[in-house]
């Protein structure tokens, strides 16, 4: 026969509705590198390059957090994100990205 303790004190489900947004909120900026390092990846790893969503993460975040998401990317792959842009790129476009990225 099992038994079951009953806590001394139950949250009200307003305590565990912030409880879930807090726990959302850390997990979710925890994952902000992750999130973009898999765009990026997507972007330059598929048939083809994505240049629309390899130039919209470049841009959005190279004052910010670039350099999180480029660790996330170097973790999660073999090359470092300036040489997989270089490899898929060329020209002016690959001049662009690459001094945004401040190489």
């Amino acid at each position: 026969m099992a038994t079951y303790t009953v806590p001394q004190v139950v949250p009200s489900p307003a305590e565990d509705a912030a409880a879930l947004l807090k726990a959302f909120q850390v997990s979710t900026y925890e994952d902000h590198g992750y999130h973009f390092d898999m765009v990026l990846r997507n972007a330059t790893f598929e048939s083809g390059t994505d240049e629309d969503s390899l130039t919209r993460v470049v841009v959005m975040h190279a004052e910010k957090d670039m350099k999180g998401i480029s660790s996330a990317f170097r973790r999660r792959s073999s090359v470092t994100l300036e040489q997989a842009i270089a490899k898929e790129t060329s020209g002016d476009y690959r001049s662009f990205l690459m001094a945004l990225l401040g190489s």
